[in-house]
Parts: C-alpha cells; sequence; structure tokens
C-alpha cells in the first residue's frame, strides 16, 4: 500500500452515533439520498442512474482511498445510514483537503451533524495529520454555514456567483479550519 492512501477506514463513535466505511450495500442508499432535492440542492450531487451512482461509489467510497473518501454516518440505536461525512481533493504533500458533509432532512436539527464532525476532523487531525481543512457552503444554507462556525471554522471569502443552481448562478462561502485552531 502507498503511504499516500488507505485501505480500511476506521470506525469512529460518539454516543449516538457509528461512522463506518461505506461498503456494497450502501450504494442503494446513496442514489437515493442523492436523489433528494434537499441533498442534491447544496451538495451538487446528482446522479441520472444507477450506473452514474456506482461509478461515483467505486471511486469515493471504497478503497484504497489516496485522493478523497467518504463515510456513512449510522445511527448507534438502530444501526441506520442516515449520511456522509466525506475527505476531498486530498493533497498529502501539504496536508491539507476539503470537508464534505450531509444529511437526511429528517434529521436536520438534532445537533447530529455536529457530534458526527466534531468526531470526524479530530480523526483527520490527529491520525491523518492533517494541518488545513477547507469547507464550502452556499450562501443561502445558513444551517450549514452555523455549523461550520460553531465548530471553528472561520470565513475566509465570498466565491461569487460560483454555482448556477435552478437557473441562477449563486455564491459559495468558503470556510477553513488549522489545526491549531481546532479544540
Amino acid at each position: 500500500m502507498n503511504s499516500n492512501s488507505l485501505e480500511i477506514l476506521p470506525q469512529l463513535e460518539t454516543e449516538r452515533l457509528i461512522i463506518r466505511q461505506l461498503n456494497g450495500s450502501d450504494l442503494e442508499f446513496i442514489h437515493a439520498h442523492y436523489q433528494r432535492p434537499e441533498i442534491s440542492h447544496f451538495t451538487l450531487l446528482h446522479f441520472n442512474n444507477i450506473k452514474e451512482t456506482k461509478e461515483y461509489f467505486d471511486i469515493s467510497c471504497l478503497p484504497p482511498f489516496s485522493r478523497e473518501f467518504k463515510m456513512g454516518i449510522v445511527l448507534r440505536d438502530t444501526s441506520e445510514l442516515i449520511g456522509t461525512v466525506s475527505f476531498l481533493s486530498w493533497n498529502h504533500k501539504h496536508r491539507n483537503g476539503e470537508l464534505g458533509y450531509d444529511l437526511a432532512p429528517e434529521y436536520w436539527g438534532k445537533d447530529l451533524m455536529f457530534e458526527a464532525l466534531l468526531e470526524f476532523l479530530t480523526y483527520l487531525f490527529d491520525n491523518l495529520e492533517i494541518h488545513r481543512i477547507e469547507a464550502t457552503t452556499n450562501e443561502n444554507n445558513l444551517l450549514s454555514k452555523k455549523l461550520l462556525e460553531r465548530l471553528g471554522f472561520m470565513l475566509e471569502g465570498t466565491m461569487r456567483e460560483k454555482y448556477k443552481i435552478d437557473g441562477y448562478f449563486q455564491n459559495e462561502l468558503l470556510f477553513s479550519l488549522i489545526k491549531s485552531e481546532y479544540n
């Protein structure tokens, strides 16, 4: 195995959640999850068919992981997969990358994503020796903006009219978190 790739992702646990490596049985969840307008609108992920989903799944969700990886967020009590966390654009030399996350809408507002990201960020900083993590969010996604600020991310700026969503160009906010700022 290359020192710049991972074959196995650890299982991370919190009081209410398990964050685990995805497997082939999760393909249907991923396909259905990104078909939901509430998810695809802000993640910009949408698959036209299961073949497209499988192509994405094979790159992002199955080993080896060298440039990106996605893990599932599972409710501890029921074992239900309810969302994902991702580490994207992983630059090993400069020890940075981008955070991605999504959660089924019926679980919004319950602090589950905050709980998941606290554990995931700790893993990234402590075990992968990441120095800087970026996160972007649509300026209209107020819940995501508040979540990033609560986690200690600093707003670096606005990427003006970066994405065309629903026929309109929309701004994307760029946040970052440095390991020394994370507690």
